[in-house]
């Protein structure tokens, strides 16, 4: 398997592995409106401005802030990832697939799977299937204590740019300028997450698709996957590796096994002592 900082990790359900990203060999980017997150998921309070003296109407002013709106909520979908952790209080592995607080609450409880990209390839693939009219934003997230002060700009929208440019490329424009602080910044109370994200901006709704089969590196299955479901997992994963997490009491850290393709247990791939 790859170094771990080559990888991003993607925590789900063994059903939604099994149900969906396995047999198609695609993965789904949600609205920005599906997130865990109030300050992502909730509406904005969005202001209007503009620099002329003749007053716009309050019907085009309302227009806009739905708009713009729908752009945040709707037309902006998300695949998340995991990176491998820099908080150095954790006592665990910090390692991307490693990461107790993740397979709690993302990895069924450890009876789910984590998914393993290269995250170069996988950049690839979402590039190259982007469909026309949409665009991407990818990067490392960034956590703050102070996102009132250093966001609150997104949610000024110049209606000076939507008389010069048209609503539709107004709004693009102000999505490219404040991606970072829309898409790429969370408070600081979400930090174990260790987050990596990629954002597809299209101006329509619905879920976009990526297909991931040549960047998919391997799925690890949790600590307390049911064992008789191991065969079912390594006979979908074509290319890629099936591996199993499992828990070392002696050294208080996780280590994985290579599965075969009839789910016996074969070698210790990788071990890593208590990190102190």
């Amino acid at each position: 398997m790859k170094d771990s900082a080559q990888l991003v990790a993607h925590y789900t359900s063994f059903r939604v592995a099994c149900e969906h990203i396995l047999p198609t060999g695609q993965i789904r980017f949600g609205p920005l409106s599906s997130m865990n997150d109030p300050r992502e998921n909730k509406e904005r309070l969005i202001g209007v401005g503009w620099s002329g003296e003749e007053l716009i109407s309050t019907t085009a002013r309302s227009v806009a802030v739905d708009a713009l709106r729908q752009a945040y909520l709707e037309h902006s979908k998300v695949f998340c990832g995991t990176l491998d952790g820099k908080n150095d209080l954790h006592l665990t592995t910090k390692l991307c697939y490693g990461r107790p607080r993740m397979w709690a609450q993302y990895g069924d409880n450890h009876r789910g799977v984590c998914l393993l990209f290269d995250r170069s390839q996988l950049t690839k693939a979402i590039r190259s299937s982007l469909p026309e009219g949409a665009f991407m934003y990818e990067g490392p997230v960034e956590y703050d204590d102070h996102l009132k002060h250093v966001s609150a700009s997104v949610n000024d929208f110049d209606y000076d740019f939507v008389s010069e440019l048209g609503l539709e490329a107004a709004i693009k424009r102000q999505v490219d300028t404040y991606h970072r602080a829309l898409y790429l910044r969370k408070d600081s109370d979400w930090i174990g997450e260790s987050e990596y994200r990629w954002v597809i901006y299209r101006q329509q709704k619905g879920p976009e698709f990526v297909c991931i089969k040549e960047a998919l590196e391997a799925v690890i299955l949790g600590v307390d996957f049911p064992a008789v479901y191991e065969p079912a997992i390594a006979q979908l994963l074509g290319r890629a590796q099936s591996l199993h997490l499992e828990w070392d009491a002696d050294k208080e850290d996780f280590y994985i096994r290579e599965l075969s393709i009839e789910g016996t247990v074969l070698a210790n791939l990788l071990a890593r002592p208590r990190m102190e």
